[in-house]
């Protein structure tokens, strides 16, 4: 058995915080570089790993001054996962039509006997929405 160094890069798509560091940091994308142990010609598993090096961006306080983090590959992990979760991803509201498409909206309506007609009839009513607007403060 022998380790090998692998360097990959990884991308948050939002803020981020380690679980060890206090302070959050950037979207974007980061190197990272990893001791992997290779035994016969086959690397172990990544939660083998018992630590990544995770390189920083320089900041606009701290320009060309990076920083190089050694982190649990679990921390990692973890972090990836919940920037990838879609409870904090704001999705769009579906429209009528996407949602009379939806399979479980059919069997419901079938279920309970209300007809396509009928839906639209009571979202035809409906008061129209106001378009939100963000204010910005001066």
């Amino acid at each position: 058995m022998h380790t090998q160094t692998r360097k990959t890069t990884v991308t948050f798509v939002r803020p981020f915080q380690l679980d060890e560091i206090e302070a959050v940091l950037p979207a974007g994308v980061y190197n990272v570089e990893s001791e992997n142990d290779v035994l016969d010609g086959m690397f172990l598993p990544d939660c083998l790993r018992p630590s990544v090096l995770i390189h920083l961006h320089a900041t606009p306080d701290t320009p060309g001054y990076g920083l190089t983090l050694t982190v649990p590959w679990a921390v990692l992990e973890a972090a990836l996962l919940r920037d990838r979760s879609p409870a904090t991803v704001a999705l769009p509201e579906p429209g009528l039509e996407e949602m009379l498409l939806d399979p479980m909206v059919r069997q419901v309506m079938r279920s309970d006997g209300v007809s396509e007609a009928t839906i639209r009839d009571l979202v035809s009513r409906l008061p129209k929405r106001k378009p939100f607007h963000a204010k910005s403060e001066r």
